[in-house]
């Protein structure tokens, strides 16, 4: 087995923080983004006034909690079909490193993609569909700013660089956050970092022209008041991307392999637009291939995410990297449930 590979587990290991996130229920982890870590302060370099930013911070954090009794029956659906996910307590035991963690690198702006620098008028190339929809309300001419709530390494908001001032990157992640700044910083562009959950970080993050919400929807228990403090965070649109099902369905035979066990088929984007129309939000959701930047993780990186998720340790590597080569290729189309705002 490649030496590196034995070694990034153990560095993996040793991080408890990551784009995934831990909701305890009946002390079995779902991946989620409306509990965890209590938010820290973040520095500040916005153009906003300190007032603009104080009133800002009050009204969105108001809005969060009268938002956060919301239960409507596809709510609780998709509630109820995320606790499913929940890996067994037997199997869970068995883990030698947090299963949920996640390499910050992933989700970086691929290199191999063009710089869009704040200052150039150079267009995308073949902007995706989620992309798309979000420079068709960013204006060459007048620069806008964006918040990114699960922002990883930047992916989604480099994408569309070259329209932006300013972007606010929120995470629960620091270590996405310094790659998030850095690669803003490569690209001319200001800005700010809010470490911690969604809805929770809202009024910290303030507003922005646009916001982006990039593969988190299957992270978050609680949808409704998430997407709801997204509407309240935006001045035009918000536009999120996701898998058409959960993105762990792909993994279903590696489950069935190692441990025998089956798993969920659901919720898929169409769930998660029924959320938001009982929410009260006239989203569309469209299908087109997947949007952001982010890099593409190799079979071998793959091969360490699925053993950490399988609760394996190190020593199965091989046989994983093995199953992982056989899996069937992963649908290159994505969905992208976006709304404007009045």
């Amino acid at each position: 087995m490649n030496l590196g590979f034995r070694k990034e587990y153990g560095l993996l290991e040793d991080r408890l923080t990551s784009h995934w996130y831990e909701l305890r229920l009946d002390h079995n982890p779902v991946a989620c983004w409306t509990t965890g870590m209590s938010p820290s302060a973040a520095s500040s370099n916005s153009e906003q006034s300190n007032a603009q930013r104080s009133n800002a911070q009050r009204s969105n954090a108001q809005r969060s909690n009268d938002d956060s009794s919301i239960d409507t029956p596809a709510a609780r659906h998709w509630r109820t079909q995320l606790e499913a996910w929940a890996i067994p307590d037997v199997i869970r035991a068995a883990a030698v490193s947090f299963p949920y963690e996640m390499d910050p690198n992933l989700f970086r702006a691929s290199a191999a993609d063009p710089v869009g620098a704040a200052g150039s008028t150079q267009p995308l190339r073949s902007p995706s569909l989620s992309t798309q929809r979000a420079l068709d309300v960013l204006t060459a001419a007048d620069r806008s700013s964006v918040i990114d709530v699960g922002c990883g390494g930047g992916a989604a908001t480099m994408a569309v660089a070259d329209r932006l001032h300013s972007a606010v990157g929120v995470d629960q992640s620091s270590a996405m956050l310094d790659a998030f700044a850095e690669e803003a910083s490569t690209r001319g562009i200001s800005c700010r970092t809010v470490e911690g959950t969604w809805p929770a970080t809202a009024g910290e993050a303030g507003t922005a022209d646009l916001v982006l919400c990039h593969h988190v929807a299957y992270n978050v228990a609680n949808l409704a008041p998430f997407v709801l403090a997204l509407d309240h965070a935006a001045g035009r649109r918000v536009v999120m991307e996701l898998t058409l099902a959960h993105p762990q369905t792909a993994n279903a035979p590696l489950w069935r392999q190692f441990w025998d066990l089956d798993r969920p088929t659901g919720p898929t984007a169409d769930e998660a637009l029924a959320v938001v129309h009982e929410a009260g939000i006239e989203a569309t959701l469209e299908i087109g291939p997947a949007g952001s930047l982010r890099r593409q993780a190799s079979i071998e990186s793959r091969a360490v995410t699925a053993a950490r998720m399988l609760c394996l340790g190190p020593d199965r590597l091989p046989e994983v990297e093995a199953a992982v080569r056989a899996l069937p290729q992963r649908s290159g189309d994505r969905a992208v449930i976006w709304w404007d705002l009045d």
